[in-house]
């Protein structure tokens, strides 16, 4: 059992993922939290939804990398999911998604 719980304590370690999603600009910085993630070795993925998300804040919170910025109107929020859920729990890095608002 303590073998198995400490398998299961190391794979947990090693797949954090945080998805932070967002309609609108952040009313303050979010480079220390984006630099907390990083620190931590969390992976996060920004998700702007509708017309007045900041990409460059979603971008920072993204750590710069593209491909974990998603963006979509709040219509068709539903079609990234699996975009989502693919690329967070299987560790796939394609293009970003861009879905017409």
């Amino acid at each position: 059992m303590v073998l198995m719980q400490r398998y299961f304590l190391n794979l947990l370690s090693l797949f954090q993922v945080a998805i932070v999603m967002t309609d609108g600009k952040s009313q303050d910085s979010v480079v220390a939290p984006a630099r907390l993630f990083r620190q931590r070795q969390i992976k996060c993925y920004a998700v702007g939804i509708g017309h007045k998300y900041n990409r460059r804040q979603l971008l920072q919170i993204a750590a710069g990398d593209r491909r974990h910025v998603l963006t979509a109107g709040f219509r068709n929020l539903r079609s990234i999911v699996g975009t989502i859920g693919r690329r967070a729990c299987r560790g796939e890095t394609r293009p970003s998604f861009k879905k017409d608002l």
